[in-house]
């Protein structure tokens, strides 16, 4: 219950461009933790819900095609299938991780959980702002991932240290990245704030 919630400090601190390292808080973290539980369990509806109307929707024919032996027509099903749910919860996905950047931001789960405003935050950061932070993210993980190969080789130990070390300071590494990009939304903000000042004075 606290680890979930001490790793999104790491948001927190991005956001608001610090580099000082979250203090352990247990309540604090607790309840980040719960909030961070809510926001996924809303935000994962949608997939499941694709998930289950694609597969239900789907099965059927496919269970068809198996029993007439047409294994084609069965893979093109089952693969355009796959395609639509992965889709789906990567996309879903994607808005998570921005609505807890959005959480982290304003301290507000409602917030957090208006997609609309997410989807706009998005678009004022920037899609290939985003896309170059998710190559960073990739490289890095792949990085970690050749180095976690060797630890993992280490005799009784490796295991422990790539689940008490590597993973926490791989996803603190990622959520403090998160925050940083989220963090640059301030000018478009504080530009959009100067437009409707403007507007409201020439109105006047």
């Amino acid at each position: 219950l606290i680890t979930p919630g001490y790793l999104f400090s790491f948001i927190k601190i991005g956001v608001h461009e610090s580099s000082v390292m979250p203090s352990l808080s247990f309540t604090k973290n607790i309840y980040d933790t719960v909030r961070l539980f809510v926001l996924r369990v809303v935000y994962m509806i949608v997939p499941a819900l694709v998930f289950f109307i694609v597969f239900s929707t789907l099965g059927t024919s496919s269970i068809g095609m198996l029993q007439n032996l047409d294994v084609r027509s069965f893979i093109l099903t089952a693969g355009l299938s796959l395609i639509i749910v992965l889709i789906t919860y990567i996309l879903f996905e994607i808005l998570l991780f921005f609505a807890k950047a959005r959480l982290a931001y304003l301290n507000s789960l409602t917030e957090a959980l208006n997609m609309y405003k997410v989807v706009l935050d998005i678009r004022r950061i920037g899609v290939f702002n985003i896309l170059k932070w998710l190559v960073f993210m990739a490289i890095l993980l792949i990085a970690v991932s050749f180095i976690s190969s060797w630890i993992l080789a280490i005799p009784y130990v490796g295991f422990l240290i790539y689940i008490g070390i590597v993973i926490p300071t791989l996803e603190s590494i990622g959520n403090y990245s998160l925050g940083l990009r989220y963090s640059n939304i301030d000018d478009d903000r504080s530009g959009l704030v100067k437009f409707e000042n403007g507007i409201s004075r020439f109105k006047n």
